[in-house]
C-alpha cells in the first residue's frame, strides 16, 4: 500500500508543471522572439546576476517599478547585472503607449511575450512579478507586487548577488 501510494505522488509531480521557479532551484530556460527575427534566450545571461520582471501596461505597481529597476541597474551593470523587463500584454501597442508615458526611456532590454510563454514557466501570480536569479542560474528571490518597501530589499538582494562569485 505504502509503495502505491509513492508512485502516484511521484506521478502526479511528473505530470504537472515544473515549479523550478521557486527560490533555491534552476531558473526555467526559454527562447522568446524578437520583433527582429531574433530571439532572447535566458541562457544567453549565465554567469550574470538576472532579473527578470515580468509586466503589463494595466499594472498600475509596474510604473513605479520599472524606473527603480533603472536606478538598481545604473548602480550595478558593471558588476554583472542584466535585466529583462518582460511584457505580457498580447497587443504591443498598449505596452509601446505605457513606456512612451514613462520620464525616461528604459535602459535595459524589454522583451515582449504576446506568446505567454514565460508566465507558465514562472507561474505567475500577479503583477508585476520580479524573479532574481544568481550567478549560476538559480532562483534566488521572488517578488509578487511593488510598493516603496521593495526597493531596499531589492538592493539588498542584487548587491549580495553581485558580490558572489561565478563558478562555471
Amino acid at each position: 500500500m505504502r509503495r502505491l501510494l509513492i508512485t502516484i505522488i511521484l506521478v502526479g509531480a511528473l505530470s504537472g508543471p515544473v515549479h523550478a521557479q521557486k527560490p533555491g532551484l534552476l531558473a526555467p530556460g526559454f527562447s522568446i522572439p524578437t520583433s527582429d527575427s531574433t530571439a532572447v534566450s535566458l541562457s544567453e545571461f549565465k554567469g550574470s546576476v538576472v532579473i527578470l520582471d515580468f509586466w503589463a501596461s494595466w499594472c498600475k505597481p509596474c510604473r513605479k517599478e520599472l524606473p527603480y529597476l533603472s536606478t538598481i541597474y545604473d548602480a550595478n551593470r558593471e558588476h554583472g547585472l542584466v535585466i529583462l523587463a518582460i511584457n505580457l500584454d498580447k497587443d504591443r501597442r498598449k505596452a509601446d503607449k505605457f513606456l512612451a508615458k514613462l520620464e525616461e526611456d528604459l535602459p535595459f532590454s524589454v522583451i515582449y511575450d504576446s506568446r505567454q510563454i514565460t508566465p507558465k514557466l514562472y507561474s505567475l501570480e500577479g503583477m508585476p512579478t520580479t524573479v532574481i536569479i544568481d550567478r549560476q542560474g538559480v532562483v534566488r528571490f521572488r517578488h509578487t507586487g511593488f510598493s516603496d518597501s521593495h526597493m531596499e530589499k531589492y538592493a539588498s538582494e542584487v548587491a549580495l548577488l553581485i558580490g558572489e562569485k561565478y563558478e562555471d
